[in-house]
């Protein structure tokens, strides 16, 4: 499932749990953007139910692509509510398939027009030849 396509809002820009992200790690509000948006985009690649409990913390950490300390980033992702005790991507169900789902639809759409003018040109070869311009 390659080259997803997701929705990005502008209030993510402000979003408190971010910031308290930003905050618990010491790290600018860019940078806790960042992490959370590599582990949001790893997750619709890879874990598309959201479902993160059978990784360890350290792979939590990798797909996020937090470079500091593993201890205590799958915890602060916890404390601020994007990471469920449970180990489900906080709302996922609600946001993350509903947009993977809309990417898929979007995706084949794309395709399918891509593949319209070979479909009328085979068309047009089965009718009896190269159609002259």
């Amino acid at each position: 499932m390659a080259g997803l396509w997701i929705e990005y809002h502008t209030t993510l820009r402000d979003f408190w749990k971010i910031k308290r992200l930003a905050r618990l790690l010491h790290i600018p509000y860019a940078y806790a953007l960042g992490l959370v948006s590599c582990l949001w985009t790893w997750a619709a690649e890879n874990k598309p139910d959201g479902n993160l409990s059978k990784f360890q913390d350290a792979e939590i950490a990798e797909a996020a692509t937090w470079e500091g300390p593993v201890n205590g980033f799958v915890g602060y992702l916890t404390t601020c509510e994007l990471l469920d005790p449970d180990g489900r991507l906080h709302d996922w169900n609600q946001h993350g398939l509903r947009i993977i789902l809309e990417s898929r639809r979007r995706q084949q759409a794309y395709r399918d027009r891509q593949a319209l003018p070979l479909r009328k040109s085979l068309r047009r070869k089965k009718k009896g030849g190269v159609t002259q311009r």
